[in-house]
């Protein structure tokens, strides 16, 4: 049975009219440039940012450094927190282009763009006869702000997007294609391991709730979610066993149980209470949460198996990552990307939209302009950091004009909101990246420094880490050697036995007499310095957590 005969959604007049009359030109290349202008400027403007992004990065480093691309490594010991996927690909590129900055910020971009390819697959499987759905699911995920913001970021998370997505895109329409399913879980668990599971095994165990009855019966149907959840396990389990015979049993104990477990528990970090993900809903649902047409669309919302699949995923997804002690906002971007066909569902089924619609988004971003203005005029609060007050007033400025055009605009229908919200966002994207993002270059920017570090090792002389290193400097000073961790209570001890070494701490982290440093720098909300060992063993300092 195809698509087209399985879907059980019958068009009314007015949703067929919608369907003819979508935009053709909101999948224009024209549209999806200008969503990209600010993704691709983030390379040139912004550096790359501690501690997660060069932590990751120093990781490829280090595997290509020892030229071993079996076991993740980040400072000459194993690295057990996430699986290798990620730092194959950036090898990947980095085997054709050479070590560089640029093609590991490019992945992420690239696996959004498979991502927004997917959901348009995903409204098409679902909605066959609707249209216009392809165009708006694709623009309704690409316009929201969290989700265009974090992408330029070398994380993990849009790899598990598209992978969900993928699995997704295969349980959406009729034949079920298990082979993508299984590849879609298979790259997840490359990805990020188990979390894979979360987006996505819902959807297939309430397959009865969302979908008719398949041939041979539910049973078939979960005999074969078996065996595609084994089928998927096979790359991830060869490339343990692998990895086992390589760092040995405490490498395959940490990251098979300690990972999972202490992410659970919450400790691992970011351990946080059970509402956490509810105050940030509004945040991460822009703009669309305050656009009253939506609003109106779910008033008369039909639940069709396309809004039960699509809502019923994030919303299981929800629920399970707020059960789970460990908690991110990013954690949520799958739900986000899963909720999108649902949504363009909602929206395109004739929904009036008047002029009045566009004020409280208007006023969102009136906030957020006039707050980056006041910034830039140096009079807000004390407590800003210093860089805050070097962002430039006219990427303020120029958030005001959207959000007059905003209120002004009213579009003709719900897929030219599609496109104008696209626009927005890209805008929008545009002023943080040239704006925030550029200003607090100066204080995120490791690249003097590191370099510094490399020239110490060169010359003989140990470089150490006060606290917890996380591989700041690794990657961005391209070292050949490893930084020494130094906790608190041995450091003293540490440097009297190599007075010829350098330490590399927050200067919030020491306190009494205060040596003068042989570098300092701006860093995040505090300064980043070195200092001479032989400096520092005075009773005078003295180091603090």
């Amino acid at each position: 049975m195809n698509d087209l005969a399985y879907s059980n959604m019958s068009l009314t007049g007015r949703e067929a009219q919608l369907s003819r009359n979508a935009l053709p030109w909101l999948d224009t290349a024209a549209v999806w440039i200008l969503w990209l202008i600010p993704v691709v400027l983030s390379i040139f403007v912004r550096p790359v940012f501690p501690v997660d992004e060069t932590r990751y990065l120093s990781v490829a480093w280090n595997m290509w450094q020892e030229g071993q691309f079996l076991v993740p490594m980040l400072n000459d010991a194993f690295y057990t927190h996430k699986p290798p996927l990620l730092f194959w690909l950036i090898h990947a590129g980095w085997s054709v282009f050479g070590v560089n900055d640029w093609w590991p910020r490019l992945i992420q971009p690239i696996a959004v763009i498979g991502s927004l390819l997917l959901i348009r697959g995903i409204a098409a499987r679902l909605w066959p006869e609707r249209l216009s759905l392809r165009s708006l699911a694709p623009a309704i995920f690409a316009a929201g702000w969290f989700a265009t913001l974090y992408a330029p970021a070398v994380m993990f998370d849009y790899l598990v997007v598209f992978s969900a997505l993928l699995a997704i895109y295969g349980l959406a329409g009729r034949p079920v294609r298990w082979p993508l399913v299984a590849l879609g879980l298979a790259l997840g668990l490359l990805s990020k391991g188990p979390v894979i599971l979360v987006y996505t095994l819902p959807a297939m165990l309430t397959a009865p709730w969302w979908t008719s009855k398949p041939e041979g019966g539910w049973s078939s149907w979960y005999l074969r979610v078996t065996a595609v959840l084994a089928l998927a396990a096979v790359p991830i389990l060869a490339w343990l066993l692998m990895a086992w015979s390589t760092a040995g049993d405490a490498f395959l104990s940490e990251i098979l149980w300690r990972q999972t477990a202490d992410r659970i528990s919450g400790d691992m970090g970011h351990g946080r209470p059970i509402w956490w993900y509810l105050p940030l809903l509004p945040l991460l649902g822009l703009p669309w949460i305050f656009w009253p047409p939506l609003w109106r669309a779910v008033r008369g919302i039909r639940i069709d198996r396309g809004v039960k699949l699509s809502f019923g995923s994030a919303l299981f997804g929800f629920i399970i990552l707020s059960l789970v002690g460990g908690k991110q906002a990013h954690y949520l971007l799958p739900l986000l990307a899963l909720a999108s066909p649902g949504l363009a569902g909602i929206l395109d089924t004739g929904v009036r939209i008047s002029r009045p619609d566009g004020l409280p988004l208007a006023l969102v971003l009136t906030v957020f302009g006039v707050a980056m203005m006041i910034a830039g005029l140096g009079v807000g609060p004390s407590s800003w950091p210093e860089w805050v007050a070097t962002i430039s007033p006219g990427w303020g400025a120029l958030l005001l004009m959207v959000a007059v055009a905003i209120a002004w605009r009213k579009p003709k229908s719900v897929a030219e909101a599609g496109l104008f919200h696209l626009a927005a966002t890209s805008l929008l994207a545009l002023a943080v990246i040239c704006g925030p993002v550029a200003a607090a270059r100066k204080s995120h920017d490791l690249g003097e420094i590191a370099s510094m570090v490399n020239s110490y090792q060169s010359r003989g002389m140990p470089v150490a880490w006060l606290g917890h290193y996380q591989g700041q400097f690794n990657y961005t000073g391209r070292l050949h050697q490893p930084v020494v961790e130094l906790g608190f209570e041995e450091a003293r001890t540490w440097l009297a036995d190599h007075p010829d070494a350098i330490l590399a701490t927050r200067t919030k982290h020491l306190a009494g007499a205060m040596p003068e440093p042989v570098f300092i720098q701006p860093y995040r909300s505090g300064s980043l310095a070195l200092y001479r060992a032989s400096d520092l063993v005075s009773d005078r300092t003295s180091f603090e957590p």
